[in-house]
């Protein structure tokens, strides 16, 4: 009876202690899922921050491109109307400069048919 009382509380202690491991690997098992867990997220947060940090670069630089290309758009209309305004001047100049030269030259042919008018 001693001995079958004795293997008894053996095989309850070799079960208790199976059942321990048992548990305390489930709970392991729990921890380490609950850690692979919380990396899966830590990483997903830090991937998200960091497409959220290259999206702001790429607006950025888009807005700066278009800012740059605006400006670079002005300046060349702001070129294109000097010279526009370059060229008009010219061409008044030279429509001024050959009619004080027809000027000139009516007032001479006018001065020599006088002066011959009055040598005759």
């Amino acid at each position: 009876d001693e001995r079958e009382g004795e293997q008894e509380r053996t095989f309850s202690a070799k079960r208790f202690a199976r059942e321990t491991r048992e548990a305390e690997e489930e709970v392991r098992a729990s921890e380490r899922t609950r850690a692979l867990s919380d990396a899966v997220s830590e990483a997903e947060r830090g991937a998200e921050e960091r497409r959220a940090i290259l999206a702001q670069g790429y607006e950025q630089e888009r807005i700066a491109l278009a800012s740059t290309f605006a400006q670079d758009k002005s300046k060349m209309e702001e070129s294109f109307r000097e010279e526009r305004r370059v060229e008009e001047e010219q061409r008044e100049t030279r429509e001024a400069v050959s009619k004080r030269a027809r000027e000139t030259v009516e007032h001479l042919l006018e001065t020599r048919k006088e002066e011959a008018e009055a040598l005759e």
